[in-house]
Parts: structure tokens; sequence; C-alpha cells
């Protein structure tokens, strides 16, 4: 009872603002969210009225690295072209708005709010963590709902994950310009430029008119690796000396590809349902096709294979020294590429995960997003003491993180996106054009986020790494435990108080 009238005095200060400026009060401190209007060609004016909290310091707690490196400069980052946008960011905000931000870096900032809550510690503002691990604290009521704290409709908030990662009519917590790490994990196929003109270009043309044509399907890509790989010189398979034609992990290769079927083991419909999908004939279909060339190790190799303690390493280098045709991966592995001091080192393409097959034309490509390393921001509910000025700097940091505003090709999203990742990361054209559209056609899998029963997550890869495709047989096992996990869930987020 006293957490829902704190909770309930909080709002109303929150609120207040907003209540006085809608009288005849010309008081310039007023909150009041304004509409944005168009101030030039592509910008948008800042949505709320101007505010001075004078010097008032907001301590994010977040993951080290990239992720703060999306609230705060990080020496380790210091000369790249994100740094000095987040540093120009942050200076603008503190100089028009009296607003500090500071970071603490914890390797699991959602489990360690959760046990600085139980201890009464309230340092913390904001939270940046794993979409997998903030969503299913909603239930604990860790985190108040934003929709009458930000104006969540701007398009610097991702509107897609508005609507997905949510099991209610309350949004805890958001991505979009404010945050990069969506970008950067969003999954693809990188391939080897020079592997493919030496091996296919004559026979089978450009790559990219492939996947323009909608011609680009998982049968396509097997087809592809089969016909490329070797042996090492001792005709043995899965050693670092072969040329394969796929290289992966496990998770990433079996999860997405099969998610390039517009396949997710969980989704919500536009009423608001909760499907699980994981026994559909769609979804067996396709990681019957998914498993059948991942576990040819005539075809493909994953990192699981590789037993020795640098097995990620092992698989990486394959890419980079052009020893693989492709490589199933996620956009980043484009920086990591760019920094490696390999002088023979791969020439990367980038074209979105292969679709089912050719009747999916319509639907086109679909590529999605780790849950591990995608993150979300909310407002932990021990923040009482300075939650308007918080939810003041989220909104801020979205926007002036944005295209949208004066910063321009200066922002935190131009940086990030348009020179780190199209400029610097890639060398065509083409391979810009297959960014801007495996962007626009992410899957968000609630499934994977929540791992209900602990039987989502890994629905696909399981099976890869057992040996054995049961994925029919599990889910007849498991399905009725995973619908009432989930039930619970979705019943624990409406009656969520925060």
């Amino acid at each position: 009872m006293k957490k829902a009238l704190i909770l309930m005095l909080v709002l109303l200060m929150v609120a207040l603002p907003v209540l006085c400026a809608c009288g005849e009060s010309e008081d310039e401190s007023s909150t009041a969210p304004q509409t944005s209007e168009t101030s030039e060609e592509g910008k948008l004016s800042f949505p709320l009225e101007k505010r001075d909290f004078g010097g008032t310091t907001i301590t994010v707690l977040c993951k080290p690295k990239r992720s703060s490196l999306q609230f705060c400069p990080n020496e380790e980052y210091e000369n790249s072209a994100i740094n000095v946008a987040v540093n120009a960011r942050n200076q603008y905000i503190e100089e028009n708005f009296g607003l500090i931000i500071e970071v603490e870096e914890v390797s699991t900032p959602a489990t360690e709010i959760k046990t600085m809550m139980e201890s009464n510690i309230d340092d913390y503002d904001i939270v940046c963590d794993s979409v997998c691990r903030m969503l299913p604290t909603v239930t604990e009521s860790m985190f108040y709902s934003l929709n009458d704290m930000l104006q969540l409709s701007q398009p610097y908030w991702d509107q897609n994950a508005n609507e997905y990662l949510t099991l209610s009519d309350k949004i805890f917590f958001v991505t979009g310009d404010a945050l990069f790490q969506d970008d950067l994990f969003t999954s693809a196929v990188l391939f080897n430029k020079d592997l493919w003109n030496q091996y296919y270009q004559e026979t089978e043309g450009s790559l990219y008119d492939i996947v323009r044509q909608k011609k680009w399907t998982i049968d396509k890509l097997g087809e592809l690796a089969k016909g490329f790989s070797q042996p090492d010189e001792n005709g043995s398979w899965t050693t670092p000396e072969c040329m394969y034609g796929i290289v992966t992990d496990g998770y990433t290769g079996a999860t997405h590809l099969t998610a390039g079927a517009n396949v997710m083991t969980a989704s919500k419909d536009d009423n608001g349902e909760i499907t699980l999908h994981v026994g559909d004939e769609r979804s067996v279909k396709a990681f019957d096709k998914v498993y059948n060339i991942l576990n040819d190790v005539t075809v493909s190799m994953y990192v699981e294979q590789v037993k020795t303690d640098n097995n990620w390493g092992v698989i990486s280098n394959m890419f980079v020294d052009n020893h693989a045709l492709f490589q199933v991966a996620y956009i980043n592995t484009l920086i990591g590429i760019k920094e490696n001091e390999n002088p023979d080192k791969v020439d990367p393409g980038v074209v979105p995960i292969p679709m089912f097959d050719d009747a999916q034309a319509d639907e086109g490509y679909f590529d999605g997003i780790n849950i591990y390393q995608l993150e979300v921001a909310g407002i932990p509910t021990s923040n009482s003491k300075r939650l308007e000025e918080t939810a003041y700097l989220l909104e801020a940091l979205g926007y002036y993180s944005s295209n949208y505003s004066q910063f321009g090709k200066d922002s935190v999203t131009y940086s990030t996106y348009e020179t780190t990742l199209k400029l610097q990361s890639v060398t065509s054209d083409d391979d810009t054009e297959m960014m801007d559209y495996i962007m626009t056609h992410r899957l968000y899998d609630l499934g994977g986020i929540f791992d209900w029963g602990k039987k989502l997550t890994g629905a696909y890869s399981y099976n890869l790494y057992n040996g054995q495709n049961t994925l029919v047989s599990s889910w007849d096992a498991n399905k009725a435990m995973v619908e009432a996990e989930m039930q619970k869930t979705i019943e624990a987020y409406k009656n969520s108080i925060a």
C-alpha cells in the first residue's frame, strides 16, 4: 500500500507541470509536451518545453564498453565517430537543460538493480540491459510504465519495439535512436566477395541481384554452400583448414535462419494476443531445411563443433582469413572485420537472411535480433527522487541522438549507422542498400525473450547440439507447460502496478 501511494505521488509530480501548463500561466519552467513540428526539411523540433534542472546528475546502470558508450563517452573509443557524437550530445544536454549523465558499469544491470531495490538502494535512475533480462522483470513491478512519461509515438523511438516488446498496453522499456545496439546486433548473412567472384560470379551472377529478384532462399544458400565446401588437405572436415560454405554459431544459425521464414517461437497479433509457433507447420518445415544444412559437416561448421577454448575465434577467423564463403552473424561483425589487422582479410558483403522459398516473395526477407545484445532502457521504481528529471533526460536522449535533431550528420544515429557501419565497414552501394533493407525488416521474438519454461530461446539450436532433429516430439511434450508459464506472465504484465 505504501509503495502504491508513493508511486501515485511520484506520478502526480511528473504530471503536475503538464496540468499547470493547461492554465494561463506563462511559467517557462513548465514541462508540458509540445507537438513536434518540422522546423526545416527532415528535422523536428524538440517536443518538450525547455527546462533547466540546475546540474542534476542522472545515473545510468548499464553494461560496459559499447553499452555504456550509448550514454557517455568512453576512452576505449576515443577517436571513433560515435564517441565524438555522444560527447557533443551530452554537452548540449548539460549546457541547455542542466542534466548531467553518469554511468555505472556492471555485467548484469537487471540483476543488480533487483538486488539494490531489495536493499532499498535508490542510486540509479535508468537501467539499460539486454531485452531478455529486462522484459521479464515487469512481472515483479520493478519498472515504471513509460506511457505517460515519454512521447512514445515520436519517430526517434523504435515503433516496432513499442508494439511488439510488451504483453499489454503498457510500455515499460524503450529503444531507438538513443540506443544503437539494435542496429549492431541485427542478423544477416555476410559473404566473401572475392570467393564469390572466383566461384560463382560467372554462373550465378551478382548475389545482390539474386536477393533483389527474391530468389535468395534457404535452399539456394544450402546449394551454394555445398558446392563451395572442401575438406582440408588430409580429407578431414570441421578443421580451420577446411573451406566451408557456411560458418556460424549454433544459436545464431539455427534461430535466425529459421526466422528468415518469418517464423518466431511466439508473436503478438494485431489484437494483442500472444501465440506460440514452435510446432506450426511453417516452423517445422523451415527448421528441417536449416537443420539439414547446419548438421552436414560437408557444408557448414559452427562454433560448438570446435572443441577448444577459442572456438568463437576459430570460426570468426575462418571467415576473416578467406576460408568460408558465408557467415551467418550480426551486423556488428563488419566492425570487427574492419578493425582486424590481417592485410589479406576478407572483403565482406552483406545480404539479408534468406527466405523459406519463392512463395515468400511478397512478404520479403526477415532478420532477427540477438536477444542477448539488443538493449532497452527503463526507469526503475526505486527512482522517486529524480523521476521528472529522468523522464525529461530520456526524451532528450532520444531526440538529440537522432537525425531529426540539429545534430543531423553529426548525430549519434548518423555516426553509428551511416558512418561507422555503412561508410567505414562496407565497400559498395549494394551493401548499403542491403543494410537499409535489413534494418527495416527486423523480427522481435517474444518467445525467445521470455523463454517460458526454458524451452523457447534454444528451441531450434538445442536440436543442433543434440545431433537429432526432435523439434516436433520435444514441442509436443512441452507445449502445455510453456503455455501455462506464458499465461502467468501475461496476467502479471496486465496487473503490474507500475
